[in-house]
Parts: C-alpha cells; sequence; structure tokens
C-alpha cells in the first residue's frame, strides 16, 4: 500500500512540476508559455513571445503582430504603468501640424518631438487617455521615413507589466492612422489569452490563434 502511495504521489508531482515548467510570472500574473525562458532569469524579468518557437508561428500569421517584435515585461522602478504611459519623456517639445512633414502627421494624437529643433526623435500620445499606449518613433537621416517605432502599452490586470511592440521601418503614419492603437490592442489580446493567473489551461489547445480574449477586471 506505501509503495503505491509513493507512485502515486510521485506522479502528482511530476506533473505539478512539469505543469510549473510552462508557465512564467511577472509580477502578480501567471503565463502559460510551454517553457520557462531564460529572459526570466534576467535582472529584470521579461519574456519575448518571438523566442518561443509556437508562439513565433501565430505572430508571423497574425496581420497586425507579424510586424512588431515583442517583450511583456516588468517596470522598474515601481512606477505604475498608467503613469508611464502619459509621459512624453525627456527633450521632447509639443509640435504644432505646421512644424511635421504631412507624412508623419497623425490626427487623434498630441504630437511631440525632439526639442533641440530636429525631428530624429517623434513622440505619439493618443488624445483618447483611455487608449493606455504611447509611440515613440526615430527618423532615418534622410528625414523623410522612420527607422523604428515602439508602441509600449498597458497591461490592465497589473499596473507593473507593460508591453512593448518594436515596429522596424513602418510605413508612413499617415497612410495607417489607425496602426499603432491596433498594435497596442493585440498585444494585449494576445497577452490576455496567454495569460492563466485566474483559470489554469493550456491556451496553446484551447485558443490556437490567441485571439479574442478578455480578461474580467475587478476593481
Amino acid at each position: 500500500m506505501r509503495i503505491l502511495e509513493f507512485f502515486v504521489c510521485s506522479a502528482v508531482l511530476l506533473l505539478t512540476n512539469s505543469a510549473l515548467a510552462q508557465t512564467v510570472e511577472l509580477s502578480s500574473r501567471t503565463f502559460w508559455l510551454g517553457e520557462s525562458p531564460s529572459t526570466m532569469e534576467s535582472d529584470q524579468p521579461f519574456f519575448a513571445p518571438q523566442r518561443i518557437q509556437w508562439l513565433n508561428t501565430i505572430i508571423e500569421r497574425d496581420t497586425v503582430l507579424r510586424e512588431t517584435v515583442i517583450h511583456v515585461d516588468t517596470v522598474h522602478p515601481s512606477i505604475p504603468v498608467s503613469e508611464r504611459i502619459i509621459d512624453p519623456g525627456p527633450n521632447v517639445i509639443p509640435l504644432e501640424l505646421d512644424d511635421l512633414p504631412e507624412h508623419l502627421v497623425l490626427d487623434g494624437y498630441h504630437v511631440f518631438g525632439s526639442s533641440n529643433g530636429s525631428l530624429r526623435r517623434i513622440v505619439y500620445l493618443p488624445l483618447d487617455p483611455s487608449a493606455g499606449f504611447r509611440v515613440s518613433c526615430s527618423q532615418m537621416d534622410d528625414m523623410q521615413s522612420l527607422g523604428l517605432c515602439v508602441v509600449r502599452a498597458t497591461y490592465p490586470p497589473d499596473n507593473l507589466i507593460w508591453l512593448m511592440g518594436r515596429l522596424y521601418f513602418p510605413e508612413n503614419p499617415a497612410d495607417r492612422p489607425e496602426f499603432f492603437r491596433q498594435v497596442a490592442e493585440r498585444m494585449r489580446d494576445f497577452t490576455y489569452c496567454l495569460d492563466v493567473t485566474d483559470a489554469p489551461t493550456n491556451p496553446r489547445l484551447e485558443n490556437p490563434t490567441l485571439s479574442n480574449c478578455q480578461i474580467e477586471m475587478t476593481s
């Protein structure tokens, strides 16, 4: 009888450890990734979905995310993300429409530019305070195209987690006025699908596209 109990306990322990090895914790949330990435061992833990093969496959097929390089990260020091997002950052000043080339104009945003008189750095802040994201872009040497834009977005279940999407050589913002918002919202949706804090599941099996997920928020 004791031998049987030993094997049962060992099997349960093995299954438990196997399940834990497939999840990672950031701040107060638990995410199912199918493995524990090495980035969780860094001084400031984060995970990069593209470094996990099955997640990268989904991203490559996604009409929005395939243009991004995503990080799910914790903030340090512990200043709430909702406060960080509304700050355009140092060394930028508000810009008027006349200060911008037409292809960089983006309706529905406050726009900031480098304070040294050059437009090498541009920051877009949505006029809608509930949008929960900001975009910082750098220009190429020709000053006519963008080399990199970084979308930083809130993750509402935890105000110490933020989502970062790097966009390399993106199209002109004026040509896709909704794209930055789509990136922020799709990154949230994608990450919601991986969040198993309140309902332990296997997202890879239950939601193969990692889409149409919602997190019930409690006050």
